[in-house]
């Protein structure tokens, strides 16, 4: 289910999950869902399973990681499928963490500290 893919996990606290969900960005089509948190992810496994897009995809992975709760985040082009919105509740919700992102593009690393560069990779 939804809920059980935000947690990583069978076992989830509902109103965390809903609550990650929401800061992802993610809220408006949670209340949106018949089944809510209980919703399947993909019609693969269960015929009344829901297919999100890859937005969507990405702000319940994000939730994930919110849900998770740990003191570093590690995100690789994090804000690729999301818009402007979602991509600034994204650096808000990982304040506090030390957060490695590897962005291509300015507005995902404007609010670095600092910066690495690797050219030709090195």
């Amino acid at each position: 289910t939804l809920g059980q893919n935000v947690a990583a996990s069978e076992q989830y606290e509902a109103e965390r999950a809903k609550e990650v969900l929401q800061l992802a960005g993610f809220g408006e089509r949670l209340n949106k869902l018949k089944k809510g948190l209980e919703t399947v992810v993909y019609p693969e496994y269960e015929q009344d399973g829901v297919s999100f897009s890859g937005g969507e995809e990405q702000k319940i992975a994000i939730a994930r990681a919110i849900y998770k709760g740990g003191q570093i985040c590690i995100l690789d082009e994090p804000t690729a499928a999301l818009d402007p919105v979602s991509e600034r509740a994204l650096m808000r919700s990982s304040r506090g963490r030390l957060r490695f992102t590897f962005p291509t593009d300015f507005p995902a690393a404007s609010s670095a500290i600092g910066f690495l560069f690797w050219i030709t990779g090195k």
